[in-house]
């Protein structure tokens, strides 16, 4: 018989500090709980934030992949594509975040660990605008078989290029969605952020894709 443990008030704070600090949860003066709004300057940041990491990331990994981490890769991917077209598109995250993860593989549980916070960040928006974005899944695919085949062929600045251009493309879809609450122009505002916050070659290759 398994038994309950009751969490303890000080891991309880601990917890709840630390998705404060990620800006999951705002935690209101009277001690009520609210999660925070969701905007286009904050997609931006982390955006900005989760491409500079990835990069670096995907530079330090792709390179040692063995053939049974690409084997996962592409299994994800088929997962992904079962997902899109059937009833239980809701199941689609999880391939997805392992897709994006298993590229990382080698990169080293510190700055993976930091990667996957920003990417819960950004999940918040992806399932805000689930419906909306479903349609947009097949160009989505088709990115992330360039990411993958890129990977494959062992180019990884091309990868990267890739990943970043694939990144680019759902910020700029998102920003339609939320021109409501961003105001008009929040696509070329994102645009115009990542490209500057891009090394110039990486700047250049992405800017030749879109």
């Amino acid at each position: 018989m398994r038994q309950l443990v009751a969490a303890g008030r000080t891991p309880f704070r601990e917890a709840l500090r630390m998705v404060q600090v990620e800006k999951l949860v705002d935690i209101l003066p009277n001690g009520r709980l609210m999660v925070p709004e969701l905007s286009m300057e904050d997609f931006t940041q982390v955006q900005i934030a989760r491409i500079s990491m990835e990069a670096a990331a995907a530079r330090l990994s792709i390179p040692r992949l063995e053939p049974e981490n690409l084997a996962h890769l592409e299994g994800y991917m088929a997962q992904m594509s079962h997902y899109v077209n059937s009833d239980h598109f809701d199941r689609v995250e999880k391939p997805h975040r392992d897709f994006h993860r298993g590229i990382l593989a080698h990169a080293g549980e510190t700055i993976v660990l930091k990667i996957d916070e920003l990417s819960d960040r950004i999940g918040r928006y992806r399932w805000a605008y689930s419906v909306e974005l479903r349609p947009a899944w097949p160009n989505r695919t088709a990115e992330h078989r360039a990411i993958l085949d890129a990977v494959n062929a062992g180019d990884v600045e091309e990868a990267v290029t890739q990943l970043v251009r694939h990144y680019l493309n759902a910020g700029l879809l998102l920003a339609e969605f939320m021109e409501a609450t961003s105001g008009p122009g929040g696509g070329d505002r994102f645009r115009d952020a990542i490209l500057v916050s891009l090394a110039p070659d990486v700047r250049a290759a992405v800017s030749r894709l879109s």
